[in-house]
């Protein structure tokens, strides 16, 4: 019987270990955003609103969780839990620009959200 190893890497790790697999050092760089996953919550998002982050979700090979009367339109607002890698939630953005019901604007909402950093952090010194 033929035995495996498989270990967690870390988001940290995704570019180095791109890099110690042998991958194209030229492409790792926009290829590593396929590997950083990330959810989101959009709230209050009407049915329609709903409904198009739903089927643009899956059109990227991700998902969106709405409320289950989205579909029937028997709620006025919907939550949405968004989860993808930052690649497929780009991809979603820029179907976003074309559609109708304000959605233009969530897609600069949903860029600004996986564009933030976390700040560097100095301790005594040294910097995190």
């Amino acid at each position: 019987m033929t035995e495996f190893l498989v270990r967690k890497i870390s988001f940290d790790n995704a570019l180095s270990t791109l890099n110690d697999i042998g991958f194209d050092k030229c492409y790792s760089h926009k290829a590593v955003d396929k590997y950083n996953y990330v959810l989101l919550k959009l709230h209050d998002l009407t049915p329609p609103q709903a409904s198009i982050i739903k089927q643009l979700a899956l059109s990227v090979g991700c998902d969106a969780g709405v409320h289950r009367e989205v579909l029937t339109c028997k709620v006025d607002k919907s939550d949405v839990l968004l989860g993808g890698s930052y690649s497929q939630i780009k991809l979603i953005a820029q179907k976003l620009r074309v559609q109708p019901f304000k959605l233009p604007k969530l897609a600069d909402i949903l860029i600004e959200q996986i564009s933030i950093f976390p700040k560097n952090l100095k301790i005594r010194n040294k910097e995190f």
